[in-house]
């Protein structure tokens, strides 16, 4: 039996997801601050289980390809504004 489960006029939907959204607002225009849980958004999506937030300050990015970049561990911390907000530059 041959179930063809394709609709002859499928509607084709260009849906962005938040985190496609966040880094195309993002791209525009650096924030200077951003809410922790947008963060973890996009590092759940690149980096998904090599990052931690322990509720402290920072939030911690580890990965094997940065330690070129950022030696001995490959590691960057990115500073927290009360636990709710990431500051940058």
């Amino acid at each position: 039996m041959d179930l063809n489960l394709q609709p002859s006029n499928a509607i084709v939907f260009d849906i962005m997801s938040k985190r496609d959204k966040t880094l195309t607002k993002w791209k525009k225009n650096t924030p200077k601050e951003v809410n922790r849980n947008e963060i973890e958004a996009v590092l759940n999506y690149f980096f998904e289980g090599k990052y931690r937030w322990d509720g402290t300050s920072h939030i911690v990015l580890q990965h094997d390809e940065l330690i070129d970049e950022y030696p001995p561990y490959g590691e960057i911390s990115i500073p927290c504004k009360g636990g709710k907000r990431v500051k940058g530059r």
